[in-house]
């Protein structure tokens, strides 16, 4: 090894996995490979109707029922409206208010408020500040940001609110989620700047293909983490949002220990002794390789052990294999009326 190697060996540190959240969303947590970066912001993109407010939500609901106090902030539904429409669900958001697990706060503005002078969101911060002292919030979600954006009159303001936000999120260090919907053609000001302040970017999409509808979802930017890089499917139903991570689901099932030896003479050997019971075996092979011949000695084993069995054969006809298996000294016998 060279002084070069010797160099780069010992520079080499251990790494460090990102600390996650988890949502406790069903498959969510899967395409994420674990859940939103702890402590950081996460963005949600989606148009209309695409469950923005949905994922939010149940984010912050799910945290509360497993032991992580959140805060939902609503800048264009009321709080009753929430409870409403996640009763509809089957969510007891009051039990958790109670248990001062949850806080829903109306982040709406008023004209009257708007026209009486100034408005800023550190207003809303400092709400927001002293609630998450009081009920040790660990999580926030912040619903239709671009509402409350809108209303400022000049793209400064917009640029010198979002710097704001921006700053309190990172000094406050809770896991916080902020929903808006997708950039447009023509960006806003803010719509440069949203990406940027999450650390972890998802997109929902419901498109109409032949009359039919389809809701996809996208993870476009993870920093410090893998995360599954395709669309997943996902669907709104009873119990809320549900993902489906076809190609990050790993098999979870142990193996079955118990073992089924075949007849034939040497074959366990190259076998690793005995075949998985429960479990398929696939034997490819070219034409003439004997493939028939290998898997018909277990049957007379399994009638001597009192275990049923049965041979399927796509390519040849009952009495041609009882001929075959005749023909090699094994014996085939109707078990059942249906049965061969």
């Amino acid at each position: 090894m060279g002084m070069g190697e010797e160099k780069l060996q010992s520079e080499r540190v251990q790494s460090v996995p990102l600390e996650k959240a988890r949502t406790f969303i069903p498959g969510l947590d899967d395409i994420l490979e674990g859940g939103l970066p702890r402590g950081r912001t996460t963005i949600l993109h989606g148009a209309s109707g695409s469950g923005k407010t949905l994922v939010a939500l149940e984010f912050v609901y799910r945290g509360a029922l497993n032991g992580e106090a959140g805060i939902f902030v609503s800048c264009e539904e009321s709080v009753e409206q929430l409870r409403q429409n996640a009763a509809t669900l089957g969510w007891d958001l009051p039990a958790q208010e109670r248990a001062n697990q949850l806080f829903l706060l109306d982040g709406r503005i008023r004209p009257d408020t708007l026209a009486s002078g100034d408005f800023s969101v550190k207003g809303l911060l400092a709400i927001v500040s002293g609630k998450r002292r009081e009920m040790s919030a660990k999580q926030i979600a912040i619903d239709a940001l671009e509402v409350m954006l809108r209303l400022f009159d000049t793209p400064r303001q917009v640029r010198s609110e979002m710097h704001a936000l921006n700053d309190w999120l990172q000094e406050a260090g809770m896991t916080s989620i902020l929903t808006g919907r997708p950039p447009s053609r023509f960006s806003s000001p803010f719509e440069d700047f949203f990406d940027s302040m999450g650390d972890c970017v998802i997109r929902l999409d419901a498109r109409v293909s032949e009359q039919v509808t389809t809701r996809r979802l996208r993870v476009t930017k993870y920093r410090g983490s893998g995360t599954g890089r395709n669309e997943y499917p996902y669907v709104i139903g009873e119990g809320g949002f549900r993902a489906a991570p076809i190609s990050t689901v790993g098999l979870r099932h142990k193996p079955s220990r118990r073992r089924s030896r075949p007849a034939s003479p040497g074959w366990t050997k190259s076998s690793a002794e005995a075949f998985a019971e429960a479990r398929a075996s696939c034997s490819p092979g070219c034409p003439a390789r004997a493939r028939q011949s290998w898997r018909a000695p277990s049957r007379p084993r399994c009638a001597r052990a009192e275990r049923p069995c049965s041979t399927w054969a796509s390519r040849s006809r009952k009495p041609r294999w009882r001929a075959m298996s005749a023909a090699r000294g094994w014996t085939c016998r109707r078990t059942s009326p249906r049965a061969a």
